[in-house]
Order: C-alpha cells, then sequence, then structure tokens
C-alpha cells in the first residue's frame, strides 16, 4: 500500500469513529440516565485483542503501519491500569521494520459513558532491514487514546503516539503516529448473579 492509499485508509477510519462515536456515547449516557444497565463497561481482567493501522510522519516522511495488539487490565486507584503487548510492520520505500513494544496504561470511563480516554507509557525495540543491512534501534514516548465501547465484547480505538527513537547511527529522531483500531473484548462480561442457598 502506498502512503496515498494509506493516508485514505486511515482518514476513512478517523471519520467513521468521530461520526459515531457521539451518537453512541450520548444513547449510552441517557440509557444510564434512564436507570437502563445496558451501558457497556470495561472490567477488571478483561483481554483486550485487536488489529489497527497507522501513519507514522518520520522526519516529513510518510510510512503504512499494520498492528496486532493484546492486553488486560487490572483494577488501581480510581481507575483501570493496563498493560499491552503490540507488534508492528511498517513498510517504507524499500525498508521493512518490526517493532516490538510494552505498555503500561491508566483509563476510566468519561462520565457515566462507555467512552475510556486513556494515557500510557511505551518503549520496546526495532529491528529495520533494507537487503541485507539490519539496525536495531529503540522506540521510547507515550501514548494517548479513545477507546470507545460498542458493547461487552467489542470496542474501536484512536490513538496517537509520540516516538523517540533511540539508537539511530545518524542522530535520535522524533515519531508522530495516528493510528485507528478495533478490539475484541474477552472475559469482559459481568458476574453472574451468585445463587443464595437457604437450609
Amino acid at each position: 500500500m502506498n502512503s496515498r492509499g494509506a493516508w485514505i485508509l486511515v482518514g476513512l477510519g478517523a471519520m467513521v469513529a468521530l461520526a459515531t462515536w457521539p451518537h453512541l456515547a450520548l444513547a449510552q449516557f441517557r440509557q444510564s440516565r434512564a436507570g437502563f444497565p445496558g451501558v457497556p463497561q470495561l472490567r477488571p481482567g478483561a483481554i483486550e485483542v485487536g488489529i489497527a493501522g497507522a501513519l507514522t510522519s518520520i522526519e516529513g516522511s510518510t510510512a503504512a503501519t499494520v498492528a496486532l495488539r493484546t492486553g488486560t487490565f487490572r483494577p488501581v486507584r480510581q481507575g483501570l491500569g493496563g498493560g499491552e503487548i503490540d507488534v508492528s510492520y511498517t513498510r517504507l520505500g524499500d525498508l521493512d521494520v518490526i517493532d516490538l513494544e510494552g505498555a503500561l496504561s491508566w483509563t476510566r470511563p468519561y462520565g457515566r459513558t462507555a467512552c475510556y480516554p486513556w494515557v500510557a507509557v511505551a518503549g520496546g525495540v526495532r529491528q529495520e532491514w533494507l537487503g541485507s543491512f539490519r539496525q536495531v534501534r529503540y522506540p521510547v514516548g507515550f501514548n494517548l487514546g479513545l477507546r470507545q465501547l460498542a458493547s461487552d465484547n467489542a470496542a474501536f480505538r484512536i490513538e496517537y503516539r509520540f516516538r523517540r527513537v533511540l539508537e539511530d547511527p545518524v542522530a535520535e529522531y522524533t515519531e508522530h503516529q495516528a493510528r485507528v483500531g478495533l478490539s475484541l473484548l474477552l472475559r469482559n462480561r459481568p458476574a453472574p448473579p451468585r445463587k443464595l442457598n437457604y437450609p
């Protein structure tokens, strides 16, 4: 995929996310205000697996990226703490890049909706190769994102990533990345009510 096609793909995904998010969030907020228990929630112990598409700006050049990720959540003070592993592949001209990253995040719902903004710190290792030439680099930085639950089992995400790439043989440089993705949420159903056994 060329960079123009990637821009179109990510742009369409972002437009769909931005067009549908306010309607989903408003409907879920009205349900919660009306006393309906149907607002999806992200629960401790949930496992998130997903796929994302991205555009990366690297010192004026753009590259298309495909990523797979998985993570889980645990309760922390006034929110959920998350741990995530992300594997991505990027093609930039004749250059191939594979990133393996880990991230620690914090999130909580926006009001009484199923919208979960989050912030994360991240870092990892990057393998680049051009023909027979190989190079290892180390990206570190932070993520800002928005996760909108469509149900207890599905969500879409939009995300901004900032990375400082270390150990470059010429000079360290900065990356800015926009991602749009879909997630499947496993083990995220409410606990069944306990049965009371009377003697």
